[in-house]
């Protein structure tokens, strides 16, 4: 007569292999119990800077009625304050960039760009947007200072963020 215990497979020692995998499985258990879905809306004020195209045009006429134009074109740098909002849910989210920072070009729908690569630690959120094939919103979030920091192709924008619910937020007006 057999009994239970014989059909086991019995191990007097410690295999490494099987103890690291059951360590890295408690920690995979106990790193999913203590995560928890993201779930923010941010109102970000702050401000920025954008590279905006110039051009320039002269004319010059000399007395024997020789003319010439000439055109030099160029960049300058526009300072800006305005307000982002961010929403972020799971692993992906929306973003509501400052229309000084928006080339003509674009796509988003009123207003919003998707955020995707949305990683978070306890201390940031990382995510990015795509605004049109030449330009994306790299964004970073602070966790410990409440600072939202991001860059576009010619840009960038640095506020501090609140966070509300969309639901019981008091409005202005």
């Amino acid at each position: 007569m057999h009994r239970f215990f014989d059909y086991l497979p019995m191990r007097c020692a410690s295999n490494r292999e099987d103890d690291a995998v059951i360590f890295a499985l408690a920690l995979a258990v106990i790193a999913q119990a203590d995560a928890q879905p993201l779930n923010l809306h941010l109102i970000c004020t702050g401000a920025g800077q954008q590279e905006k195209p110039t051009s320039n045009s002269a004319y010059a006429r000399d007395n024997a009625g020789n003319s010439a134009t000439v055109t030099g074109n160029g960049s300058r740098t526009v300072a800006f304050e305005d307000q982002v909002r961010i929403d972020i849910a799971g692993d992906g989210g929306r973003i509501r960039v400052p229309q000084a920072m928006l080339p003509p070009i674009r796509g988003g729908k009123d207003g919003w760009f998707e955020l995707r690569d949305v990683s978070a630690t306890a201390d940031e959120i990382r995510a990015i947007a795509t605004i049109n094939l030449l330009n994306k919103v790299k964004l970073r979030i602070d966790r410990l200072t409440g600072t939202a920091t991001f860059t576009v192709k010619q840009g960038q924008f640095a506020g501090r963020c609140t966070p509300y619910d969309p639901g019981s937020v008091q409005r202005a007006f």
